[in-house]
Parts: C-alpha cells; sequence; structure tokens
C-alpha cells in the first residue's frame, strides 16, 4: 500500500497494490458526497478486487500525519 498526495489539488490516492496502469480500474464508485461531506471514489479491478481510493479535499479527510508521509505525486 502507498499513500500519494498532490499538495496543489488537495487529491490523496491510496494505492492497494493492485493498481499497475489505468486500464487496471474497471470500475470507480463515487460515494455519496452528502453523506460524507466530500468526494470519495473507490476504484475497482475488472474482477471486483478493490485498487484503491481517491480522496478529495484530503486534508480534511485524512489525518495530517498520513499526509506528511505520503509520496508527491509526479509530473
Amino acid at each position: 500500500m502507498k499513500i500519494i498526495y498532490d499538495n496543489k489539488t488537495d487529491i490523496a490516492y491510496i494505492d492497494l497494490g493492485g493498481k499497475s496502469v489505468p486500464e487496471d480500474v474497471n470500475l470507480t464508485y463515487t460515494c455519496d458526497a452528502q453523506q460524507i461531506n466530500g468526494l470519495i471514489n473507490l476504484e475497482f479491478s475488472f474482477d471486483g478486487r478493490l485498487l484503491g481510493l481517491e480522496i478529495l479535499d484530503a486534508t480534511n479527510k485524512l489525518p495530517s500525519d498520513l499526509l506528511k508521509r505520503a509520496e508527491a505525486k509526479k509530473g
């Protein structure tokens, strides 16, 4: 598992180890933004495995120490 954080967009991605390329993602499920007061996307593979989570407004959703340890987004 690794966490990638883009501080310019305040988006974090928690890679659960299964996403090697974007083509691996078959389904993106968006959690109800009103219920969680934000936007979190769950990404699933073709065989139904959870590959990762994309968290928008990450500074308000994740602990700050977790974001500090995250890898910076490249590119």
